[in-house]
Order: C-alpha cells, then structure tokens, then sequence
C-alpha cells in the first residue's frame, strides 16, 4: 500500500522511530479509549493524548494529528454537543469518530509505531460484528480485519510528493517491535521514501480465478470468502446438474396417470424443480430471462412444463410449451426450451418422448435462437419443417 506525504512529515517519521522506544502508559490510554467509545467522537486533544499515551515521541511540536490523519484518507467533522431547549448556539469541535480513531491507531502501528490498537478494537468489536450490521465502512472494515493483519499486512510505502526518481538508501533499521524500516532518498537528510516492512509479513500466492468443471462457476482459489461462496454455489447447481433419485418423483411415478407434466395447478414442490431446470438453461444459453415465471408457480393457463426422469427416478432434464397467440381461437403451441444435464445428454430422454409431445401439441413451433443440438435432434426426427414454423 502506498501513502503519498509531504518531506517534512517523513522527516518526523523517520527520526521519531529512529528515537529509543519507552514504557506506554496503557491504564491511561485504555481509561481514553472508553470515553471516546461512549460518546462515539475523539476530539482533536483526545487522539493527541491518546497516541501520547501509546508512543510518548510524539509529543513534539512536528506532530499535527489532524495533519497526519488527512494524510491516511481519515476525515474530520465539526460536532457539536446537544444544545439545551433554549439555546440558540453551540461551540463545534473538530472530531473524528470512534472507529477512525481505531483506524488512525491501526495505521500508526502498521507504519512503526507504538501504537497498539488491541484494546479499542476488542472495545469496539461487538458492534461490528454484530450479524444485524451488514454494511462496513473502510474503519469498521480494518477492525474486523485487524486480529488476522496484526503484524501481517504487507509492505506500507510512504512517499514524497514530489516524487523522486534514481534514490538511494540512506537508511535501515528495526524497531523493538520487529517492524523493518528501510529509507531511501537522493540525499542525507532529505527522505524521499519510507518502507515499513511487518515482522510476520508473508508473501502469499495471488487468489487465482478458477472455473469449476463440475458447476461451471468462476472463482478465486485461495481466496477464502470466494472458496466459501463456490461451496455454497456448488452446492445448489449439483443438485440438478447431477440429480439423484427424487423421493416425490416416484411417488408420483407410482401414483400419477401423468407424472411428469407441470401446469399452473400442479404442487409447488414440482413449479421449484422446472424452474431450477429453466434457470440452468437461461445460464447455458446467455438468455436474458427465466422462461418459467418463479419457482412458486406460473401461473399462465396455457403453460404446460414437462420434467424428465431417468429409470432411478432422477430428474435429469425439463422442457416446457406455451399458447402465444392467446386470443386465438385455434390452438398454436411453442416449445420455449429443453434443457437436460450434461451427463445424460444423447440418453435418449427426449427422443422418447418426442412423439407424445408432437402428437399433444400438433405442428408446434419452436422460440429462436434454435441450438446447433436441436438442429441436429430435429433433423434425426425429421422435424426440420418446425424450424420454419416459428
């Protein structure tokens, strides 16, 4: 990450973590931190008393707290405290909110300093971790992070405005806390660059985009929150991209002069199993729709979806036909898709069912674009004349 600062803030920098390193007054900073955390604001003398007490170098007359937080993107606001009823002017303070406290904290850590930001985060965490907050802002992001990056972030690189090229090191050290700090410039005393390396820093591998095989989903390997979701993803296409035998489908094979045909009045139970099929076929084929209303139902009269089952009970596949011209008074049928699952695909499982269909829904026709495989399925059934019929 890359910060660009002015020369005399990284002229501070420098020289105050090249300073020996003293006791924090921690009972202070932590008896600070609940006030700031009860009235949700830090005022500008609270975040300078605050660092003080965590890293006592920078009480020097060089540290303008305001100055080095605009510096990290960390914004302050004029508040105000509640005026009583009558009064008709209040005195505004400069603040920052309690988690860009935490963040300031944070980031003075991750560049050196003694800054420890254990205590506010633990302070603060319940809230964020609250499962009723769904929406972090880039502070509350950082707090939720921090006990993963502690000591761990990558390298922080603090550069002069100016943007120097051809520098040298002027300098290098460590801090008692592990952190490496490498300075370069084009001159002693004049620092144009600043690296801060953490102790426990390692390079890991970038999250590599990955398509599964299985389930056709893109995403990132070795990302953990993109692993979880290809799970949970994975989960759900399997379902139908790799049926097993369906409990309630043969039940209805048993029981049902017509087991597999889904209209408006049919359970919700079989609405849920097409439209899963119609969706796998809007994906396949780049539509821009579902051509099946919801998984609750569709509830269009003239709508007539088939489901496939294989000799398990499975259901391997769908398709569906609509009525378009409905004000017609002679009956004109669409087969708006077909879609069956990769492994049982050429299985026959239209096929023998194709001349039900035909005989059912007289000279159909079929809803454009047609695929290259239903092309070729009609031209084996002699049905290339349905092509023109649309």
């Amino acid at each position: 990450m890359e910060y660009k600062f002015d020369i005399d803030t990284l002229k501070f920098i420098w020289s105050t973590l090249r300073q020996p390193e003293s006791w924090p007054n921690l009972q202070a900073a932590q008896k600070l931190t609940k006030r700031i955390i009860k009235k949700g604001w830090a005022f500008n003398s609270d975040v300078e008393d605050l660092i003080h007490y965590h890293d006592n170098r920078t009480g020097s007359h060089k540290f303008d707290v305001m100055k080095f937080s605009n510096l990290f993107d960390i914004h302050w606001e004029r508040v105000c405290f509640r005026p009583k009823a009558r009064s008709k002017y209040v005195s505004e303070f400069d603040a920052i909110r309690c988690e860009d406290a935490a963040l300031l904290l944070i980031l003075m850590e991750r560049i050196g300093f003694q800054t420890d930001a254990s205590f506010f985060v633990h302070q603060v965490m319940p809230g964020i971790w609250s499962r009723k907050k769904e929406l972090l802002n880039n502070a509350e992001l950082e707090i939720f992070w921090y006990g993963t990056t502690k000591d761990k972030f990558a390298p922080f690189i603090l550069k002069n405005e100016e943007d120097w090229k051809k520098m040298r090191e002027l300098d290098s050290f460590k801090t008692a806390s592990g952190y490496k700090i490498t300075v370069k410039g084009i001159k002693d005393g004049e620092p144009g660059e600043i690296e801060i390396r953490s102790p426990k820093f390692r390079r890991q591998r970038e999250p590599q985009r990955t398509t599964c095989e299985e389930c056709g989903v893109e995403w990132y390997k070795g990302d953990p929150d993109s692993s979880s979701n290809h799970r949970k993803e994975h989960k759900k296409r399997m379902y139908y991209l790799n049926p097993k035998p369906s409990l309630k489908m043969i039940s209805e094979l048993q029981s049902n002069n017509e087991p597999e045909l889904v209209t408006t009045k049919s359970p919700a139970w079989k609405h849920k199993e097409i439209y899963l099929r119609a969706r796998a076929f809007r994906r396949e084929f780049h539509y821009d729709f579902v051509q099946w209303q919801s998984e609750n139902g569709d509830d269009d009269p003239y709508v007539h979806g088939f489901l496939f089952t294989n000799e398990e009970g499975a259901i391997v596949g769908a398709c569906s036909f609509r009525k378009r011209n409905k004000e017609s008074i002679e009956l004109s049928w669409t087969l708006d898709w077909v879609w069956i699952c990769p492994k049982e695909r050429r299985n026959g499982h239209l096929a023998t069912r194709w001349r039900t269909l035909r005989k059912q829904f007289g000279q159909f026709s079929l809803t454009h674009p047609v695929s290259d495989a239903m092309k070729t399925f009609l031209s084996k059934q002699g049905d290339l004349a349905l092509l023109g019929s649309a």
